[in-house]
């Protein structure tokens, strides 16, 4: 048994082909078009301008709708935004949230809990998701993130890491008597043996147990989510897992999440973030 602190790394998002990119606004006319201005964390295009690959594709998305990447390439137009942060501001205020689908982030999540992954997987819209598997793999240190609620409380960190203890002790027997039932050492049993035991076995493991799991997302069930599962009225530990993610999109693509407001609530003292502008 170990203590965890849940932990969440960004490992990927959009990337632009500029070559493509490039033939494509030859193609309509819109010769030299770039995305003008970089975040203000400084995060900017592969040349030390524009906004950064994912916000670049949302805006291009965006533009392509109504061909306004210049007052030339459609008549009905006077004026354009001339910013990335300008027009993903009017994106975002106007509720166009179909062109947020088309940034991507994914995040491994680590070390936490299946009370956390058994929430999190309810929210299919615009994700993808591929969590640890406990059928193949063999439970040997059990990991625990402490709740708040019993974190200050001797006895009860007792109980949490005795009960821990207790069940590694129980499937540990577990995978003792699959030997004593094939006759051989665990580890001499070919995978899928291994496999039709630890599958079995599984089922002690408390809900509690650290896990991982890949969760990639588009950026509009990104907004929705972290408002939904950081409301004060959310679980704990998904509230300080969407929190690590709010604070990691927020920093890297503040034009796409200025609109929130974050507040302290909530028994366990975690941020909330809320918008009021229109949903997209």
């Amino acid at each position: 048994m170990h203590r965890v602190e849940p932990q969440v790394f960004l490992i990927a998002e959009n990337t632009v082909n500029d070559t493509a990119l490039h033939s494509y606004l030859d193609y309509i006319g819109a010769v030299g078009w770039t995305s003008k201005g970089g975040n203000r964390d400084g995060n900017v295009g592969r040349n030390g301008q524009g906004p950064g690959d994912l916000s670049e594709i949302i805006e291009v998305m965006g533009r392509g709708c109504y061909k306004s990447f210049g007052t030339e390439l459609n008549p009905n137009l006077t004026r354009v935004r001339t910013s990335n942060e300008a027009y993903l501001e009017n994106i975002i205020n106007i509720g166009h949230g179909s062109v947020l689908e088309h940034g991507w982030v994914s995040f491994m999540i680590c070390d936490t809990s299946r009370v956390v992954t058994h929430e999190l997987v309810r929210h299919r819209a615009g994700t993808a998701i591929s969590q640890e598997s406990l059928r193949f793999l063999r439970l040997e240190d059990m990991g625990l993130w402490m709740p708040q609620a019993y974190a200050g409380d001797a006895d009860s960190t007792d109980i949490f890491e005795e009960t821990w203890e207790y069940l590694e002790l129980q499937y540990a027997r577990l995978i003792e008597r699959a030997e004593v039932i094939e006759g051989v050492s665990f580890d001499d049993l070919p995978f899928s043996k291994k496999k039709y035991y630890t599958s079995a076995a599984r089922r002690v493991a408390p809900i509690g147990l650290a896990t991982n799991i890949g969760w990639s997302c588009n950026i509009r069930a990104a907004r929705h989510i972290i408002e939904m599962r950081t409301d004060e009225h959310a679980e704990e530990e998904i509230r300080l897992v969407f929190n690590k993610i709010g604070d990691i999109l927020k920093g890297k693509y503040p034009a796409l999440f200025s609109d929130y407001e974050i507040k302290v609530t909530g028994a366990d003292k975690n941020k909330e973030w809320s918008t009021t502008r229109r949903k997209a």
